[in-house]
């Protein structure tokens, strides 16, 4: 796949807006807003809002075909919109093990960047979710460990123990573990 700018991922934020689709902004585009980093990426992650993906899949399907992507389905069976330059946007939504808490979308960073407004969870939360990420995937926590440089000085202690105690109890020290192993906490 190849990656696509920060200027191409905001057409397409902008485009699926304008298409009446409600969306949070999370992966590791969330990094590279915080950090202003130029990086490319070969995905958009989107935690699905309207249409619900997992009930109107048939939206995603019109959207992808109308703008000529094609249409798959991520890990977790939601829609994932491949563009032909192989770049995908893939929707998430609460389904087996991914989980967004509620109080993660009540509290989202609103962006407005080069005209074009969004909204993302929070770099704290983003970290979170990578966290809970890792306990299924290795690749996650190899990312998090990559990243942890470049936010470390960005992260709100308080913050990511406030936002812990939205996950499962069983979930919390392993993930607590996780980020004292990518030296996110101490």
């Amino acid at each position: 796949m190849s990656g696509l700018r920060f200027d191409e991922l905001l057409g397409h934020i902008e485009s699926l807006s304008n298409a009446g689709f409600e969306f949070v902004v999370i992966g590791d585009v969330v990094f590279s807003l915080y950090t202003k980093s130029k990086v490319e990426h070969d995905d958009l992650d989107l935690f699905a809002i309207k249409p619900n993906p997992l009930i109107d899949e048939e939206a995603y399907e019109s959207y992808a075909k109308d703008n000529g992507f094609e249409f798959e389905r991520t890990w977790a069976g939601t829609p994932r919109l491949v563009v032909p330059e192989g770049f995908s946007i893939e929707f998430y939504t609460n389904v087996m093990e991914f989980e967004m808490p509620e109080q993660f979308l009540d509290e989202l960073c609103k962006w407005n960047v080069r005209g074009v407004a969004f909204e993302s969870v929070t770099l704290d939360q983003q970290v979170l979710l990578k966290a809970r990420a890792a306990m299924i995937s290795d690749e996650h926590l190899e990312e998090l460990a990559e990243i942890a440089s470049s936010i470390k000085h960005l992260i709100r202690r308080a913050a990511i123990e406030e936002y812990l105690r939205c996950f499962s109890e069983d979930s919390i020290p392993v993930m607590e573990r996780i980020l004292k192993t990518a030296g996110l906490l101490t």
